[in-house]
């Protein structure tokens, strides 16, 4: 038995110890989550892109509910 906090430390200490042990193709080595916790770091920071067609379409859709609001990103 140990505070939690000293288990959290410990298991991201093996956690990177295992990513700094790399891949057998010398890649970096990456564990289920770690794409998405970049993605989720890069979209806050970016927002959220959304492809061409889907941005038409949201744009036709806004033009005929009369929604005037800009939609292209800009603060909340």
């Amino acid at each position: 038995f140990r505070p939690a906090d000293a288990v959290a430390a410990s298991i991201v200490g093996h956690l990177d110890e295992l990513r700094r042990s790399g891949s057998s193709s010398g890649e970096p080595l990456r564990l289920p989550g770690d794409r998405a916790a970049e993605l989720e770091v890069e979209n806050a920071a970016r927002g959220i892109p959304v492809p061409g067609p889907l941005r038409a379409r949201l744009s036709t859709l806004a033009e005929r509910l009369g929604v005037t609001e800009d939609l292209e990103g800009g603060d909340a």
